[in-house]
């Protein structure tokens, strides 16, 4: 939701209620709070009220942390935008005055002080961002737009505090949640549905993390792909990394665990992700398929690009030929260019082949 439409929401939740903020679902704007049973909703909506107020303390809730915890998440799923509520609570048992023994959740938030001119100053800020998109490109471009601009913006720092998008646009530095917020706001915008992801890594020998990590959905043309923008930060030279952009469950799937507390859509297919549209995509090593993509990805100012292949024993022989017999040098000749060291590295657990070189020239 939009800051635009945060103060809508805010003078119409004053006018007409909060029956406002949940009658339009067909743009998953809501889609966390649809997954919820009937009392997790009446909870959400007493959440929603009070961030808007920030108020402290929410009455009449479920009981436990763990199921209020999950209506919080929801809450923050759908509504990244509240950048001055955390992502945190403290549940407890409160006794009125007349002795009776209520459910109680205690909200935590930022930005308290001057709320009305913080929100304000985020709205100038993030739109500047939309000088870079035009009305008439299509989602794919917009969405590729986001990625890179967040990648190449954005500094991760593990050790930051802060899960919301203000540290990412003010600061300049974030954590996954902040990565993601930012994202799934800046394609809400642009009207493309985004949602947020929960999950784990899975390293190279298919052993699950301990630590949480966060990313998206979007929906393109009907398909929803995921995104982990945090995977795609740029490099020392600038380069992006794009090979978790607009992926399938089952590519996603090689590095990343889902554990949602609620279902999200299916993945199916890669036929947008970044590799398959730069025509970088094998399933069958083909060395003369390298020069064009060596003169695509220079002709872009790209100093690396990533190769994919259709399984392992692909990228072997891609590994072999290019790199361990060095003809790599004599596809760079070929395409037009003269580079004078190479580096590369292999992720066999996606199949792909990372070549970077620090500077080309054209002969």
């Amino acid at each position: 939701m939009s800051f635009r439409k945060v103060f809508i929401v805010v003078l119409f939740f004053a006018l007409f209620g909060l029956e406002f903020c949940f009658a339009d679902y067909d743009n998953y704007e809501m889609y966390a709070f649809e997954q919820l049973n009937e009392k997790e909703r009446e909870v959400y909506q007493k959440i929603s009220n009070a961030v808007l107020n920030c108020e402290p303390v929410v009455f009449d809730v479920l009981v436990g942390a763990d199921a209020n915890m999950k209506v919080l998440s929801a809450f923050m799923d759908d509504n990244p935008g509240f950048f001055w509520v955390e992502s945190r609570l403290r549940y407890s048992l409160f006794v009125d005055e007349d002795g009776n023994v209520r459910n109680s959740i205690h909200l935590y938030y930022t930005h308290q002080e001057d709320l009305s001119f913080d929100v304000e100053r985020f709205v100038a800020l993030v739109s500047k961002f939309h000088q870079y998109i035009k009305d008439d490109e299509n989602d794919w471009i917009k969405i590729y737009h986001i990625y890179d601009y967040l990648a190449k913006s954005i500094k991760y720092d593990n050790n930051y505090m802060d899960q919301s998008m203000w540290s990412v646009f003010f600061e300049g530095i974030g954590v996954c949640a902040g990565f993601a917020r930012s994202f799934q706001y800046l394609a809400r915008q642009e009207g493309i549905p985004c949602l947020m992801v929960h999950g784990y890594e899975r390293d190279s020998s298919g052993n699950i993390g301990t630590v949480g990590h966060v990313w998206v959905m979007a929906k393109i043309n009907d398909t929803w792909y995921q995104f982990d923008p945090t995977w795609g930060l740029a490099d020392a030279n600038g380069n992006v990394d794009f090979s978790f952009f607009c992926r399938s469950d089952a590519k996603m799937g090689m590095t990343h665990v889902i554990r949602n507390n609620y279902p999200l859509p299916e993945c199916p297919s890669d036929a947008f992700s970044y590799a398959q549209m730069r025509k970088r995509y094998m399933k069958v090593y083909d060395e003369s398929i390298v020069v064009p993509i060596i003169q695509n990805a220079f002709s872009r100012n790209e100093l690396t690009f990533t190769l994919e292949f259709e399984n392992v024993a692909e990228l072997e022989k891609a590994r072999q030929s290019l790199l361990v017999e060095k003809k790599v040098f004599s596809l760079f000749k070929q395409a037009g260019f003269s580079v004078s060291n190479v580096l590369y590295s292999t992720n066999r657990q996606n199949y792909s082949l990372k070549i970077s070189v620090s500077k080309f020239e054209r002969l």
